[in-house]
């Protein structure tokens, strides 16, 4: 999983990791929602990647 790096940054309004997840699977479309789901539900470390942000098209 590679959110952008401002879901972590902001966690307070977005929460921690696996509330973030949450939060991203009724973004997906079903077949990844399962599957990330599954892969919460499983009680395994989920490993997630906070990817960098660009900012310059807001600028």
């Amino acid at each position: 999983m590679y959110p952008t790096y401002s879901l972590c940054r902001y966690n307070t309004d977005f929460g921690q990791e696996k509330e973030i997840l949450k939060w991203i699977t009724g973004y997906l479309d079903a077949t990844k929602a399962g599957l990330l789901t599954h892969v919460m539900g499983d009680g395994g470390p989920v490993n997630v990647v906070y990817s960098s942000f660009d900012w310059s098209p807001n600028a």
